[in-house]
């Protein structure tokens, strides 16, 4: 039988911890609203980021989060062995989730697909790339 190395998955899950409060709240889920999230005791979500795996009930409530919250569709073995941030791109990009909020679907998709291309982002850089968008798209 094959073994999965999942030594990816911590990095991962504090990952999403961080990009998914963006995209909820606007900043990083500290460990507690997450395992409130997921309906788990901090304690739990602990040992998770330090290297132990949740049950399949519970992998697959993170990635109904990642779905529903980040509109991006991974499979277990992705979230398990895969750098999530090559799908989802930098925190960055949620970090500016107010000014993102209301962009049409299409903007946003072209923002995220060019984050992905950017290592660092400011508000500068943002605000141009708006301005970019904003011309393509009309």
């Amino acid at each position: 039988m094959n073994q999965v190395n999942t030594d990816i998955f911590p990095e991962n899950l504090k990952t999403l911890r961080r990009v998914l409060g963006f995209a909820i709240k606007g900043d990083a889920l500290s460990q507690k609203e997450f395992a409130d999230l997921l309906g788990v005791t901090r304690r739990t979500l602990v040992y998770w980021e330090q290297g132990e795996l949740p049950n399949q009930g519970h992998r697959q409530e993170i990635l109904r989060l990642v779905k529903e919250h980040l509109q991006i569709d991974i499979d277990e073995k992705f979230l398990l062995t895969k750098d999530i941030s090559k799908v989802i791109g930098p925190v960055s990009f949620f970090m500016y989730a107010d000014l993102l909020k209301d962009l049409s679907e299409k903007k946003r998709q072209i923002l995220q697909h060019l984050f992905l291309k950017l290592e660092h982002a400011d508000t500068d850089t943002l605000a141009h790339i708006l301005d970019m968008v904003d011309e393509f798209i009309g």
